[in-house]
């Protein structure tokens, strides 16, 4: 099992570096990353992990900045903008 996790959490990192570094936290900084992983195998323990969806981000839009007719993204953090992309 540790090997499956270990392959998957390379698969999220290595989709992570190749994204452009635009809007990522520099080196200072950190953030929360989560994403959606797939595998195409009747055995998911044996099959090669696919990311279908990921993200990053650890903020909450506070009451002024919310959009009131929902048009906004009030929640960033990883997890919902992660589930957001798996969903288009």
């Amino acid at each position: 099992m540790a090997e499956f996790a270990e392959r998957v959490a390379d698969a999220v990192m290595a989709r992570y570096r190749a994204l452009r570094p635009k809007g990522k936290p520099q080196a200072h900084e950190y953030t929360a990353l989560a994403a959606f992983v797939l595998t195409r195998s009747p055995d998911p323990l044996t099959g090669e992990p696919l990311v279908v969806a990921v993200a990053t981000g650890t903020k909450c839009a506070g009451g002024d900045a919310r959009s009131a007719t929902g048009d906004g993204v009030s929640d960033c953090h990883a997890e919902i903008v992660a589930r957001r992309a798996l969903l288009k």
